[in-house]
């Protein structure tokens, strides 16, 4: 399993967001009348963008852990415990 470095995994993240976001335009533009100005106040939009942009976000960002050559959850932990010590313990609030 290959950990990537901070710049491969920040342009993932951006990607994840990128079309996440242009997921949820869509959507929205297909579903109801968008309308920009009024999206922050319109809980029937926020709500379809939110449950069409998260999921999005998400499968590509285990899409792209799966290039590493890993399942998501194996990545996740191995980032996690990159800086460890063998003295500290994650997460670093519990007892």
């Amino acid at each position: 399993m290959k950990v990537w470095g901070i710049w491969a995994t920040l342009a993932f993240a951006v990607l994840a967001f990128v079309l996440g976001q242009a997921m949820g335009i869509a959507v929205l533009t297909m579903v109801k009348s968008f309308d920009p100005a009024r999206v922050d106040s319109d809980g029937t939009a926020v709500a379809i963008y939110t449950l069409v942009g998260n999921p999005v976000q998400i499968i590509t960002l285990v899409l792209a852990t799966r290039l590493s050559g890993a399942d998501a959850r194996a990545y996740l932990v191995s980032m996690s415990r990159a800086g460890a010590t063998s003295r500290s313990r994650w997460p670093p609030c519990w007892p």
